[in-house]
């Protein structure tokens, strides 16, 4: 399976909420790494197929952003109006990043163009 088509498959399966805490560890090494400047908003376990981990460069679990101010239209409680940039990353069961990445254009039969802009479910 492609990691396009694995991706796919996690979109379309039930999912579990699961605490970060139970993703792999090379899971949360690319995302501290990776995706540093987003907040985890929440990690979805597919059984069997992967993890979905939805990432916000909005407020953090405190209802503060690293800067310390607040955009119109976020509420205290850490929920928004919706026009904050999410993006869903994806990882196998392994914690391996699924799909295109800026550093993936060498990988064959990857599909990339070597932008992330194209990311399947990312928004």
């Amino acid at each position: 399976m492609t990691d396009n088509e694995l991706i796919n498959a996690i979109q379309k399966a039930s999912k579990q909420e699961v605490d970060a805490a139970h993703l792999p560890s090379a899971a949360t090494g690319v995302l501290s790494s990776e995706f540093s400047e987003r907040y985890n908003e929440r990690t979805l376990l597919a059984s069997g197929l992967g993890y979905e981990v939805r990432m916000t460069d909005g407020a953090r679990p405190d209802g503060d952003r690293p800067d310390g101010d607040r955009p119109d239209g976020d509420r205290p409680d850490g929920d928004d109006d919706g026009d904050r940039p999410r993006l869903g990353v994806y990882f196998d069961l392994d914690g391996r990043l699924l799909g295109d990445r800026p550093d993936d254009g060498d990988r064959p039969d990857d599909g990339s163009d070597g932008g992330d802009e194209d990311r399947p479910g990312g928004q």
